[in-house]
């Protein structure tokens, strides 16, 4: 497994930042590798992020949904789907006052994860990007 982690402060509540992570037609403002979201955020349901690299077209599953908590996000690829799986989330955690800690996880399994895990990119300045695009445009 190959994991990857950020984490930042945020200046507002997590009911705040939730409806940021949870509405489709804002993340192409916070999340620089999606062009376009299909699909209402709800747990067990599969959407589909439209991204500006490959893969174009990717179906995400919402995996667990705690409103101003928790969101995961999971994706598989290869054949068998089992190959390669990724599984994203986000935790929102008071940080005193009015603000909130958002960590982000990125994690790869599946049983070529070991195997592949080498040709997986460093994700790190990629969620930090995400994370500085959430903050401004949350705190805007």
């Amino acid at each position: 497994m190959k994991v990857f982690t950020d984490e930042i402060t945020i200046a507002a509540d997590p009911d705040t930042i939730w409806a940021t992570l949870i509405d489709g037609a804002r993340y192409p403002t916070w999340n620089p590798e999606v062009v376009k979201v299909d699909g209402a955020f709800a747990r067990g349901v599969t959407l589909t992020m439209y991204r500006n690299k490959e893969p174009r077209r990717s179906p995400v599953t919402v995996a667990e949904f705690q409103p101003g908590q928790k969101l995961v996000l999971t994706s598989s690829g290869g054949m068998p789907s089992s190959l390669v799986k990724a599984k994203h989330t986000f935790t929102l955690t008071p940080a005193g006052g009015s603000g909130t800690r958002v960590a982000q996880r990125l994690e790869f399994g599946g049983m070529m994860a070991a195997t592949l895990g080498r040709s997986i990119p460093d994700q790190s300045a990629a969620m930090r990007e995400v994370n500085e695009a959430l903050k401004a445009v949350v705190e805007a």
